[in-house]
Parts: structure tokens; sequence; C-alpha cells
């Protein structure tokens, strides 16, 4: 659990969000904030985020050499 504010998720989104045009990524953090604002578990205060990561693992195997005919 990660003890966080609206405005810290908020600019967590942001961050990941550098990649859209500027009027998209503002259109997107105001959803955001309108969301966050609109729920009684994020509208006042902090609250706890659960955080998930997943992982792969892989090997890697030799590459395998094409026979030609």
């Amino acid at each position: 659990m990660q003890a966080r504010a609206a405005g810290s998720l908020t600019g967590t989104v942001g961050t990941h969000a550098l990649v859209l045009p500027d009027d998209e990524r503002a259109a997107l953090l105001a959803r955001v904030r309108e969301y966050l604002a609109s729920r009684p578990e994020t509208a006042t205060g902090r609250f706890d985020l659960p955080i998930v990561t997943l992982a792969e693992r892989m090997v890697l195997r030799p590459r395998v050499q094409a026979v030609k005919s």
C-alpha cells in the first residue's frame, strides 16, 4: 500500500502521459482530477493505493543456425 493524495496521484498519471500532445494530456489530467474529486474515498485527504507489480522471467536461449538447403 502507498499513501497518496489526489494531487500526487494526478501527478503520477501526468508523468506517464508525457507522450500525449499537450492538449490531450491536459484533458486527461482534468478527467483524472474530476474522477478523484467525485469519489468519497479520494475526494479529501489521503488514501491508500494498492501497488501491484507484474513481472515475467524469461530465459535467453542460444540462437539456432538456419540450415541452408
